[in-house]
């Protein structure tokens, strides 16, 4: 899931009580290269992406 801004997404996130399972990394290569992304556990234990695209 594409978002304007990982950081605000996670403190919204943390709020709801869902807490990341990776810290934010940075993509080095590839189609995704400068993207930043990080790993959540979301409802009925789904991981769920989130990626911000790079500025």
């Amino acid at each position: 899931m594409v978002v304007p801004d990982i950081e605000a997404s996670l403190a919204r996130l943390a709020a709801l009580g869902y807490e990341p399972l990776s810290q934010t990394m940075t993509a080095t290569a590839g189609p995704l290269d400068g993207y930043r992304y990080v790993y959540v556990k979301g409802p009925d234990d789904v991981r769920v992406e989130l990626l911000q695209e790079p500025h």
